[in-house]
């Protein structure tokens, strides 16, 4: 179906009503439709996360991946590491299946062999068969990365192609400053002792939704999140989706047993961000935790889920302290998905604590509300 014909079927109110509710629910959170048009209009100009740097921590290391259904390879040369096209420049056939270490990139279908800068070094018959091919016109694509929480991450388009929307903060470089709140946690310090790959029977937006949902604190969270004082709860949601929170830990709730302090922290309390459309970080006095979304289907995403936490604590209460209260998130998305066959509408939103998922849906509804 084409972009137009989808937003044919969306009544004239547009994707949201006043108070910030979606017009229709079915349409956003099931419907396959408005997924294919959120994966092309939405997810490739924005900083998506690829894999955990720890992947790539030797020269040589080569570790292939899709980014919102884009095969990529995540390389470390001499230099750097960097995110090239996982796709052949003769006849487009995937480059490398398995992650390794290499000291180049052959095509097993014709032997063209690549550097892992993406220069092409080697066309088998060249001088016989190609005679006039230049291969500095032939490298790799490199798709623009950054580095974020430990994370390596890309963007699909880059900042000068038609993409991004102009948002009055465009000026500001999104990635530098979620890495400026998670300063005092400090990927290089604090090792991975934990990941996961969860699947969620749900929207990704839901999950994002529920992750700027600050109501839900004292009640779903009542156990799992405690410990921490939900009356001081702040929040700020920029324009283009970049959204930060912070509560305090109460000043008499005990250390969770088996967990080492993360030293010199400016503020004691759980921080929650979001890298706009899917990046979800958590922190805490204890560690940091990145998950990041792949929409698989309508209503199945996967979550990729890496937890960084102190030397000398303890795996199994680190596993409990983290996966208490992300399996309650999970399992409440999933409960509001498998009501959204029952057509009743969604109510009202609280006034300040549900602020935040109602600009997250308009940033969403404008980009993906207007055929191009």
């Amino acid at each position: 179906m084409s972009t137009v014909a989808l937003l044919d079927r969306i009544p004239s109110l547009g994707l949201l009503d006043p108070a910030g509710r979606w017009v229709d629910r079915r349409l956003v959170y099931q419907d396959p439709d408005f997924l294919a048009l959120e994966r092309r209009t939405l997810w490739p100009s924005h900083w998506l996360a690829a894999l955990p740097l720890e992947d790539l921590a030797r020269p040589g290391a080569v570790v292939p991946l899709d980014l919102a259904g884009v095969p990529l390879l995540a390389v470390r040369d001499a230099e750097s590491v960097r995110l090239l096209s996982n796709v052949c420049r003769h006849r487009a056939m995937r480059l490398c299946a398995t992650a390794g270490q290499h000291q180049a990139l052959t095509c097993p279908y014709h032997g063209w062999r690549y550097a892992l800068d993406g220069q092409l070094l080697v066309v088998p018959q060249r001088a016989r068969e190609l005679p006039d091919l230049d291969p500095t016109r032939l490298r790799l694509a490199e798709v623009p990365s950054t580095e974020l929480a430990g994370l390596l991450l890309g963007r699909l388009e880059s900042p000068g192609d038609a993409a991004p929307r102009s948002f009055p903060s465009d000026s500001d470089d999104p990635v530098a400053l979620v890495a400026k709140e998670l300063a005092d946690h400090d990927p290089p310090t604090l090792p991975v002792v934990l990941r996961r790959t969860l699947v969620a029977a749900c929207n990704w937006k839901l999950l994002v939704e529920n992750h700027l949902d600050g109501y839900h604190l004292w009640y779903l969270h009542q156990r799992s999140l405690g410990a921490y004082d939900h009356r001081r709860f702040t929040s700020r949601l920029r324009p283009d989706g970049i959204w930060t929170s912070f509560e305090p830990l109460r000043p008499a709730a005990p250390p969770p047993s088996g967990l080492v302090p993360v030293p010199n922290l400016g503020r004691v309390g759980m921080g929650a961000h979001l890298l706009f459309p899917g990046l979800l970080i958590v922190t805490t006095p204890w560690w940091l935790a990145t998950a990041w979304l792949e929409p698989l289907a309508p209503d199945r995403t996967r979550l990729h889920l890496v937890v960084r936490g102190t030397e000398g604590s303890d795996p199994e209460a680190l596993f409990d302290d983290v996966l208490g209260f992300v399996r309650e998130d999970i399992d409440a998305c999933e409960a509001v998905q498998a009501a959204l066959g029952s057509g009743v509408p969604e109510g009202p939103l609280a006034r300040t604590l549900e602020a935040d998922l109602v600009g997250f849906r308009r940033v969403v509804a404008e980009i993906c509300g207007a055929p191009a």
